[in-house]
């Protein structure tokens, strides 16, 4: 719970009954039982109000107010008094008409709506239906009089409430609500009163209705049909009104608040003999016989701090959406960054990661999410708004491979992150360059994989990676990876660092083997006249295959080191013939059908084929060609499928294209922007797959 409104007392212990009230702006409006109106204006600073009696119409009737309804667009104020209903000017409150035609009445409901014309102007229409003995009747305000709208309408029993819904309104009787459609006539029986409740029936601002059942609330459409699960309340509501996102409800003893979407209970007050509620723009009256209470809201912007607070994310979104616009993008930032945080803290990694990355959340505040990750300065800048536990065994592990993925997409991105991006991604950091990201997102995806999958270390720094040296030879040290040592340093050309620990690790002859490998900071042409001592035949292979010589490589390695002159062949596939033709040459048959029998679908059937001796079985290669022959099969297969989807793709963008270009869009004067809302005009503007049209420059801001 939190506080959504502040209750405070605005008349207290009046001499007179109190029977209805109506407001406006900061006019609060007291119909009696004794046909006195009050008028009161209601002034406030923010933590306190000022209550003044402006007026008191002693003659406003002679007999007992019933009902009020102040149309300030249109400057009346309609009554109830006497069973009939009057029309008065809201200001002078002098008299404008009285509809004879409506003697005899209960009770009455409008419905006001504020139209833009084509010109610009605003218009309020309004519409009135009056509930007399079993029927009621319609009209709408036009020429500063009510006019029939429609023929009466017969209803099964007296009304005890009454609420428009579009074209529809929801009648209340003793026993069961209806609908009855204003243009037919239809009625439809919605559901039974229960017993010994009065109905309560009110339209919300979306149009729809709020129809009280008991304890519960319910949410009907103009067709009756049924919306959202109802809202339950401690005691039978006397009364209700929306304040989006809230519902209040006046009961007995209370007045209760809950959301509308949630359906939570937000807040309880106090409130002892309420019996009706009425709302202005500013603020919610609600009255009891004697007294008038108001219910001031708590601004916006304080109640989604306080929520927030709380971790009611949800119903602080929902508060987001009405703050000025200029406010709310920063606001819902905060919520959004307290659901991801809860998130994680719920072990929903991946939903959490997902989270950070729609949000553009600063890569810092992701990864200080997992302490030892950052440098100790940028660490201890970071503050969570939420208490995080620490992980450890699979919780870790798991928080680590979704930190993982977040940080491959970060650096997948980074190329075409601009600069307003770039400086909300490098919060916290020293620079904004995407130099410094990249090093921070390369560095830190190391340490990721040295945790959790050190399979794609290697694979890592093989990329164009720009890790922190001095940090990655850190990390890559306490765990023992020294082959991915030598990759950073290839990586780096830290050749002295490299060849340093090849010969702390091996035989000096196999570390320059080693080195020779992947470093390119020597002339393998010069070298390779240097290598005629054959203690260093494994450093000549090397320098052979980097000049391309890959065939006097093979025949150097083959018969010294077999696994060696496999691992030639891979690297160069063309090189498979010629050692297969060494095999066999060297009466190596099983090793030459187990080599066939293992790289065979990725060789050549019919070259092979012609090497093999006329004397061998066909049953020894069955398994080579079989492997072959289905390779050969899969890349047929596989093409055709290309040359499938291929053509299937050509035909669809023919299609989209003749589609776009049969697409036309009729532009008239009246157009608005469907971001800003303002006129199109002759401004540059975008069509939008759903056929939306909008300024050229909102589209881009949009899109930034």
């Amino acid at each position: 719970m939190h506080n959504a409104f502040q209750l405070e007392a605005v008349i207290e212990k009046l001499p007179l009954t109190i029977e209805c009230i109506t407001c406006f702006e900061n006019t609060l409006l007291v119909g009696t039982r004794e046909g006195h109106l009050l008028v009161y204006s209601i002034r406030s600073d923010g933590a306190s109000c000022s209550v003044n009696l402006d007026n008191t119409h002693k003659s406003f009737s002679k007999k007992r107010i019933a009902q009020l309804y102040a149309a300030r667009a249109l400057r009346i104020l309609i009554s109830l008094s006497d069973s009939v209903v009057s029309v008065h000017d809201l200001f002078s409150l002098a008299p404008i008409s009285v509809l004879q035609k409506t003697r005899g009445a209960a009770l009455f409901a409008v419905h006001a709506e504020e139209v833009k014309t084509q010109t610009g102007e605003v218009q309020c229409t309004l519409r009135l239906c009056v509930a007399v003995k079993r029927k009621l009747q319609l009209y709408y305000w036009k020429k500063k009089e009510f006019q029939d709208f429609k023929e009466d309408l017969a209803v099964p029993d007296t009304p005890r409430v009454i609420a428009f819904s579009l074209d529809s309104i929801c009648v209340g009787l003793k026993r069961d609500y209806h609908l009855i459609n204003m243009n037919t006539g239809e009625i439809r029986e919605l559901f039974p009163v229960s017993r010994d409740v009065e109905p309560v029936a009110i339209a919300l601002c979306d149009s729809r209705l709020a129809v009280t059942q008991d304890l519960k609330t319910v949410f009907v459409d103009s067709e009756g049909n049924l919306h959202r699960q109802a809202l339950q309340w401690t005691e039978s509501p006397l009364d209700m009104i929306h304040w989006p996102p809230y519902m209040l409800s006046v009961l007995p003893r209370y007045v209760e608040i809950r959301t509308v979407e949630s359906r939570a209970l937000v807040q309880s007050l106090e409130l002892e003999g309420g019996q009706h509620v009425a709302k202005s723009t500013q603020a919610v009256f609600v009255c009891s016989a004697k007294h008038v209470w108001r219910l001031r809201p708590v601004p916006i912007a304080g109640q989604v701090e306080e929520l927030l607070q709380q971790e009611q994310v949800d119903l602080a979104l929902e508060l987001v959406d009405l703050l000025p616009a200029e406010e709310q993008s920063a606001h819902r930032q905060a919520a959004e960054f307290r659901r991801a945080l809860q998130l994680f803290r719920g072990r929903r990694f991946e939903d959490a990661m997902q989270q950070f990355l729609e949000l553009h959340t600063a890569v810092t505040l992701v990864i200080g999410l997992f302490p030892g990750l950052l440098p100790a300065e940028i660490q201890s800048a970071i503050h969570y708004p939420l208490q995080l536990p620490p992980l450890s065994g699979s919780d870790a592990e798991k928080g680590l491979e979704a930190l993982a993925g977040y940080l491959t997409q970060i650096r997948n991105s980074l190329a075409s992150v601009n600069d307003a991006l770039l400086e909300r991604l490098s919060a916290h950091l020293l620079s904004t360059s995407k130099e410094h990201l990249a090093m921070l997102v390369d560095t830190t995806l190391l340490k990721c994989y040295l945790r959790t999958t050190d399979a794609l270390v290697a694979p890592l720094l093989r990329l164009d990676n720009v890790c922190v040296p001095e940090e990655a030879e850190r990390e890559l040290k306490a765990h023992g990876k020294l082959q991915e040592l030598l990759i950073l340093y290839e990586k780096k050309q830290m050749h002295k660092q490299a060849l340093e620990l090849l010969l702390a690790e091996q035989p000096d002859a196999e570390a320059l083997a080693q080195f020779l490998d992947w470093s390119d900071r020597y002339q393998p042409e010069r070298l390779i006249h240097a290598l005629h001592n054959d203690a260093l035949w494994r450093s000549r292979v090397s320098v052979l295959m980097r000049l391309g010589h890959g065939e006097e490589a093979l025949r150097l390695a083959a018969p010294r080191d077999p696994d060696l002159a496999e691992r030639l062949c891979q690297e160069e596939l063309g090189l498979f013939s010629l050692w297969l033709q060494l095999l066999l040459s060297s009466k190596e048959m099983e090793r030459a059908v187990e080599l066939l029998s293992r790289f065979g679908s990725s060789l050549d059937p019919l070259r092979i084929v012609d090497l093999l001796p006329r004397d061998l079985k066909l049953q020894r290669m069955a398994h080579f060609l079989v492997e072959a022959l289905l390779a050969l099969t899969r890349r047929r297969r596989d093409a055709q499928v290309l040359k499938s989807l291929s053509t299937s793709a050509l035909l669809q963008a023919r299609e989209q294209r003749m589609a776009a270009q049969a697409r036309k869009t009729v532009l008239s004067e009246d157009e608005n922007c469907h971001v800003c809302r303002r006129r199109i005009g002759l401004s540059a503007f975008a069509r939008m797959p759903d056929g939306a049209l909008l300024h050229l420059g909102c589209l881009k801001r949009d899109l930034q």
